[in-house]
C-alpha cells in the first residue's frame, strides 16, 4: 500500500505521487483518467507527452466531458503547445499525440 499526503480538495498530490515513483525507479506512467486528472497533471506540469483519441462522434453541451477539464485558460496564448505531433488513424478513431511544451 501506498500512503500520499492529500491536497487541500481531498485529492491525491500528485507530485508526491510522481516522487515517490521516481524514487522507485519508475520512469513512465501512462495515465488514463478523465478531463480533471489530465488538467491536475498539466497544471502541475507533470505531464510531458499527451495521446488523445477522438471519435468521430460529436456530443456537444456545456456539460459534456472534454479531454482536459479544470479551470482552462484565460486567452488562447495561454494554451498547453504540443510539439512534434503524430496523427493516425485507427479504424473511423483519430489518435493526436506529442510532446508537450510547459511554459
Amino acid at each position: 500500500m501506498l500512503r500520499l499526503p492529500a491536497m487541500p480538495d481531498g485529492r491525491v498530490d500528485l507530485a508526491a505521487l510522481m516522487r515517490e515513483l521516481a524514487r522507485r525507479k519508475v520512469i513512465s506512467v501512462l495515465v488514463e483518467g478523465g478531463g480533471s486528472l489530465h488538467a491536475a497533471l498539466l497544471e502541475r506540469n507533470l505531464a510531458h507527452h499527451a495521446l488523445f483519441f477522438v471519435a468521430p462522434k460529436l456530443i456537444g453541451g456545456r456539460d459534456a466531458p472534454t479531454p482536459v477539464e479544470g479551470d482552462g485558460v484565460p486567452d488562447l496564448a495561454g494554451a498547453t503547445m504540443l510539439d512534434r505531433l503524430k496523427v493516425r488513424r485507427f479504424g473511423p478513431d483519430l489518435a493526436i499525440e506529442g510532446d508537450i511544451l510547459n511554459s
